[in-house]
């Protein structure tokens, strides 16, 4: 991959969590205050929280592997 590919991608991701996150936080906050707050909408969030932690431990996994072992 491109290092100018790898460098968009890092942006998008953090211009992503930036801009969603903050627009996820205030519709959920909303609709907790309503008073029919949607009971699987948490497990909703979790199982896309779980994803997100898969694809770091697949970068944790590639780092882990491009290191040297240290000599004992």
């Amino acid at each position: 991959m491109h290092p100018n590919t790898i460098e968009q991608a890092k942006h998008f991701f953090r211009t992503y969590a930036d801009t969603v996150m903050p627009l996820h936080e205030a519709l959920v906050r909303a609709l907790c205050d309503e008073a029919d707050v949607p009971e699987d909408l948490a497990l909703i969030l979790e199982d896309i929280g779980q994803d997100y932690v898969a694809l770091s431990g697949l970068i944790n996994a590639a780092l882990d592997a491009r290191r040297t072992p240290e000599p004992a």
